[in-house]
């Protein structure tokens, strides 16, 4: 089981507290890591520094395993992905706010923070409630990219000893269906060389989103994990994205940006 290092937005509200819990109970060992987060914005660094320390006694007094605390000067879309890619985190686990929700038609600023992190993200609701990671269902798009966030939710269903449960719209077009076939014959074959479950469902794209969650609820699924595409106009955009972030369960998401996942590394932050 490799070691897991989980970046986590604090911004002291209690969506991001929810999200550290989420975030402690997905470790295993006490080698793993949590990196507590804060953006500057309202407050001095040093009034900064004592909350952070505060919730650390508060939240995590009984983990065993590695806690650190960062502040950094900045703005949260475009550091806090950066700086977990410089820390070499293996996911950022971000809560998500309310209002959030009511931004899917201007741009969720959700959206804006994942769009900026080559470093996975899972995304949690405010009253989402771990639970063990047994089915990790993701959707997988004919892009080539789209491999990569196989390998992110391969990566997390090794750790956690899940299955996967790759999800492809239904193409009636025959040269859609072979470039289907293809993405999906590269990723199970990469996810047999990680040891890890694979089965293979394919919905109606016409109400792909519906029936993707419905899927999900029937078939006991843990986490959603989706690719999507914020420069291209994909079946799998941010909207889309938007909307499992939202779902009506509660399931934590596990996404990012599969275009920002093949550009170079970014470190724009300024640390204090």
């Amino acid at each position: 089981m490799s070691i897991l290092k989980l970046v986590i937005p604090i911004d002291f509200t209690e969506s991001t507290t929810n999200a550290l819990h989420y975030a402690k109970d997905l470790t295993r060992n006490e080698d793993d890591e949590l990196v507590l987060v804060h953006v500057l914005n309202d407050m001095t660094e040093t009034e900064a520094k004592n909350k952070l320390k505060r919730i650390v006694e508060k939240e995590l007094s009984r983990f065993e395993g590695v806690v650190k605390t960062k502040v950094i000067t900045g703005k949260v879309k475009d550091h806090v992905g950066s700086y977990a890619e410089y820390v070499d985190a293996s996911f950022v686990v971000m809560g998500i706010h309310e209002e959030s929700f009511l931004d899917s038609l201007l741009g969720s600023k959700a959206i804006d923070v994942i769009s900026n992190s080559k470093v996975p993200f899972i995304t949690v609701q405010e009253d989402t409630v771990y639970t063990p990671i047994r089915k990790i269902a993701m959707t997988i798009d004919l892009d080539k990219d789209s491999i990569q966030v196989v390998k992110a939710a391969a990566s997390l269903a090794h750790n956690m000893n899940s299955e996967l449960i790759l999800v492809a719209g239904k193409h009636t077009d025959p040269e859609f269906k072979k470039r289907v076939q293809i993405n999906l014959k590269v990723a199970t074959k990469y996810l047999e060389s990680q040891n890890v479950t694979a089965s293979i469902k394919h919905l109606e794209r016409d109400d792909f989103i519906n029936e993707f969650i419905d899927l999900c609820k029937n078939e006991g699924v843990s986490m959603i994990s989706a690719t999507y595409y914020l420069k291209t106009l994909s079946m799998f955009s941010p909207k889309f994205v938007q909307h499992l972030m939202s779902n009506k369960h509660g399931l934590p998401v596990l996404t990012v940006d599969a275009q920002v996942f093949s550009s170079g590394p970014q470190f724009p932050f300024i640390t204090t």
